[in-house]
């Protein structure tokens, strides 16, 4: 994909277009081009090739991107230890770790979301303070990230829900005193629709030349490609006809695909936030299984045990506190955040569990964003002393188990008989 991006040949595929251009912009960047005689998997990649240059690029992200968890969580009213668990659960979790260093674009799709629920944040929270201006300029900002982020990857479409939901509805605490302006929404969908129609139509001006997916787009649409032939006996396509059939064509090719429950994480896997991998052992040539779990086991109990820990205050308080008033708007305001991670938390999944029934794991992090989130708030309905001290314990812990799995996430090589320590609860995970 980087190649072809490069030498701007045409390129068909599901996701859209904005994370092939970044690493074909991170690989220029450095100055390193695929090297001609690499055609399997497994190969060693000839030393000087500038290969961990680019991947470098993709782990500086992701370091901002942990980092971007701890400043949310502050600018959302969350006080620092919990924000500094929040983006430990981030840097820490070994999918994420993974991601961000190899040249895959789901790190920056996510930096992408982080950035643009930070903007809204910040427009959300120039609102309460009744500034005119600033939050329409925010917003703006959100809009643009927000477009950014669906147009790397059709997954972040959580954010935009979110960022609008709030904005329009004016859901507490983000927003006290009802909906934003109309103008201040407007330019969010403005800018988040502009931004995602501007990045296609730049994607297929610069990919303007016939390649062998060609195939995959209409008579007028391969008119428009330089060199494929068709231009001689049929007018070009118009620009946003273009970008209206390649989105078309994305929806048609995902609606068909279906994952396949022996190599990729079952439903089951992403409820319970045990998110398994895509990779398979071959065994003699006829059978295969999943080599492991993907996941720091501290951040998946913690995650797990902060969704519990949530289901049960939002129960006893329905039950038991509404009436109470205002003895409780600590937990209140908990509830009301928690409330909206979580729906975003479900959201960011529902592609996958409705459309796929099972997915590749990486699927999964726009959700452990909102999962972080999530935990770092729960967290702020403990007393100061104890607040700092469970932070410590679980900033403990992560790192803890980032360590004795580390060796899965540096593929750095190990015996079977480490190797088979290390798959813990083998049994029930695969």
């Amino acid at each position: 994909f980087m190649s072809k991006v490069r030498e701007r040949e045409f390129l068909f595929d599901v996701f859209p277009p904005l994370g092939k251009m970044y690493l074909a912009a991170a690989s220029h960047l450095v100055d390193w081009t695929v090297p001609s005689n690499l055609t399997r998997v497994g190969q060693d990649i000839p030393a000087g090739s500038g290969f961990a240059e680019v991947r470098a690029i993709n782990a500086i992200l992701g370091g901002i991107s942990s980092m971007m968890v701890s400043v949310i969580c502050l600018e959302g009213g969350i006080t620092s230890w919990p924000a500094l668990v929040g983006g430990m659960m981030s840097g820490l979790d070994i999918l994420s770790t993974i991601q961000s260093r190899v040249m895959m674009p789901d790190t920056f799709m996510v930096l992408l979301e982080q950035i643009a629920f930070f903007f809204a944040m910040k427009s959300w929270n120039a609102a309460k303070r009744k500034s005119r201006a600033t939050p329409f300029l925010w917003m703006v900002l959100a809009g643009v990230a927000s477009g950014s982020a669906v147009a790397t990857k059709w997954t972040s479409y959580a954010v935009v829900v979110i960022i609008s939901s709030i904005s329009f509805f004016g859901i507490p605490p983000f927003l006290t005193h009802g909906g934003m302006a109309w103008p201040t929404v407007l330019s969010f969908y403005a800018a988040a629709a502009s931004t995602y129609y501007f990045l296609f139509d730049l994607y297929l001006s610069w990919c303007n030349r016939s390649g062998e997916h060609d195939n995959f787009t209409s008579t007028p649409f391969r008119a428009s490609l330089i060199g494929s032939g068709a231009a001689a006996h049929t007018e070009p396509m118009d620009p946003w006809m273009k970008v209206y059939e390649y989105n078309k064509l994305m929806w048609m090719y995902s609606r068909g695909i279906r994952g396949d429950t022996k190599s990729e994480p079952s439903w089951i896997d992403w409820i319970l936030n045990q998110r398994t991998t895509i990779y398979v052992v071959e065994k003699h040539e006829a059978t295969s299984r999943r080599v492991t779990t993907i996941v720091n086991p501290a951040v998946s109990l913690t995650i797990s045990a902060s969704l519990l820990t949530f289901t049960l205050a939002l129960f006893l308080y329905v039950r038991y506190l509404r009436r109470k008033g205002s003895n409780y708007q600590a937990l209140r305001k908990t509830l009301q955040s928690g409330s909206v991670y979580v729906f975003a938390w479900i959201g960011s999944m529902l592609p996958t569990l409705a459309v796929f029934r099972c997915g590749p794991i990486y699927q999964y992090l726009p959700a452990l964003f909102f999962a972080t989130l999530l935990t770092a708030q729960n967290l702020e309905l403990l007393t100061p002393k104890l607040k700092v001290a469970v932070s410590i314990f679980v900033i403990l812990a992560i790192a803890a188990a980032f360590a004795v799995w580390s060796p899965w996430v540096y593929f750095t090589e190990i015996s079977q008989t480490h190797h088979s320590r290390l798959l813990a609860m083998e049994g029930w995970m695969q």
